[in-house]
């Protein structure tokens, strides 16, 4: 039997999803891979110990009374995922954030329109709608 990777300190890996969220926003940037108007996705690390991990944002407009939907995703990568991401190979072969760590624990963040935002633990990165 395997023991199951371990991902991340205390530090950036609370065991709350709104302590998570709060951890996340002190990430430090290290790669932006895609930035768009709408659509954001970086490496970032915890300055702690180091892990990486995956953040992705969309935004939704929502032209007729501004309430935009927005979703953060924010998941843990090991070394090979953040160096094939980082040097652009993963993307070259047809393949998108989406195809990452879907069995893995990762931080939802979703504020859709008209309704209160949320923080939830979930797997790998959602397809959440954006512009």
């Amino acid at each position: 039997m395997s023991e199951k990777m371990r991902y991340g300190c205390p530090k950036c890996l609370p065991d709350s999803p709104d302590e998570a969220w709060e951890a996340g926003l002190k990430l430090r940037g290290r790669h932006a891979l895609i930035d768009d108007s709408h659509f954001h996705v970086l490496i970032a690390s915890c300055p702690s110990c180091g892990q990486p991990f995956l953040w992705v944002f969309s935004e939704l407009i929502d032209w007729q009374s501004g309430d935009d939907s927005q979703g953060w995703a924010l998941m843990p990568l090991t070394s090979a995922e953040e160096g094939e991401l980082s040097s652009g190979n993963f993307f070259a072969n047809g393949r998108s954030v989406y195809d990452l760590g879907e069995d893995r624990r990762s931080l939802w963040r979703i504020h859709p329109r008209g309704s209160d935002v949320g923080c939830s633990w979930g797997l790998g990165i959602p397809a959440l709608p954006h512009d």
